[in-house]
């Protein structure tokens, strides 16, 4: 009788504290931006975990080409201004966040370069983005920052106003 799994099965460790409190000092200092690949583990608290992207799959890249695009929409909208969309730096998931219709979905935090057409600098931009069933929703947009001197709140709160 076999495995449940199948035959190639192999478990993942669980996180270590140390593992553990590096991701949670990641996720508060970036916002979920900056974060450090843990896959090789189990995550512990039956959520979603912030993981990177693989944008070598060619479907992801083009649905966080998207994502940017609908993001940098509603910055140069809401801030006036007119910034066209160059490439995605990188991007990480957080998979099975469900808001409370209970429609589940996933938040994709995406890094990305656009240029200012009217003086051509560009700028490295962060956006949060929610993307369910029937729910898509640019969650939040920032120019990155140089350092993160507000852990946590980046994220949590639109900043295009």
């Amino acid at each position: 009788m076999g495995s449940m799994f199948g035959e190639n099965y192999i478990p993942r460790p669980q996180m270590t504290d140390e593992e553990i409190k590096r991701y949670y000092d990641q996720v508060n200092e970036s916002g979920g931006f900056d974060v450090e690949d843990f896959s090789h583990t189990v995550c512990l608290d039956g959520g979603g975990r912030i993981e990177p992207l693989d944008l070598s799959d060619d479907s992801n890249r083009q649905l966080v080409v998207d994502l940017s695009l609908e993001a940098l929409d509603k910055y140069n909208s809401e801030q006036n201004k007119n910034f066209k969309f160059k490439e995605v730096e990188k991007a990480n998931s957080e998979g099975d966040y469900c808001i409370v219709t209970l429609t589940c979905g996933t938040n994709y935090y995406i890094t990305f370069k656009a240029e200012d057409a009217s003086t051509a600098a560009i700028e490295t931009f962060q956006a949060l983005v929610y993307d369910g069933e029937p729910v898509r929703e640019v969650k939040s947009i920032r120019v990155k920052p140089t350092s993160y001197s507000n852990p946590g709140n980046e994220a949590d709160e639109d900043q295009t106003a």
